[in-house]
């Protein structure tokens, strides 16, 4: 008779093909188990990271909101005017040579309005001065 005929041996390579099967069955199952396992940790890492993000986010949007309301705040304030005594300041400052910029940083005040004054003070001068040569012409 032929080894290979045999119902044993036959019956053996079954057994053996199947104990094989099921071995590789329960590999797969644990395989499977434990990249389960992985990705629900990395699920659940980034439900922590994206509630980090969401607060870290409502954080800003609430430093925006109190930037934006200070920056309202600001605005509405009504800035220091040129008072007298800060417009006597500028024009000394400007008859010792004393450019705008610097008594605009000294006085505290933008650069433009210390240009206005010195204008609209020049104007001023001029008008007086041409009166007065009119006066004496007359």
């Amino acid at each position: 008779m032929n080894a290979l005929a045999h119902p044993i041996t036959i019956f053996a390579a079954c057994a053996l093909s199947l104990a094989g099967a099921l071995a590789l069955f329960f590999s797969l199952k644990g395989e499977i188990a434990r990249l389960r396992r992985e990705m629900e940790a990395l699920e659940e890492k980034r439900a922590v990271e994206a509630g980090e993000l969401r607060r870290a986010l409502q954080t800003l949007a609430q430093e925006m909101e109190e930037e934006r309301q200070a920056a309202l705040d600001r605005a509405a304030q009504p800035r220091q005017s040129m008072n007298l005594s800060r417009r006597s300041q500028a024009l000394r400052m400007h008859r010792m040579g004393a450019p705008p910029d610097k008594i605009a940083a000294e006085l505290g005040i933008s650069r433009r309005e210390v240009e206005l004054l010195l204008k609209v003070h020049r104007t001023v001068l001029e008008t007086v001065t041409g009166r007065e040569s009119a006066a004496a012409g007359a």
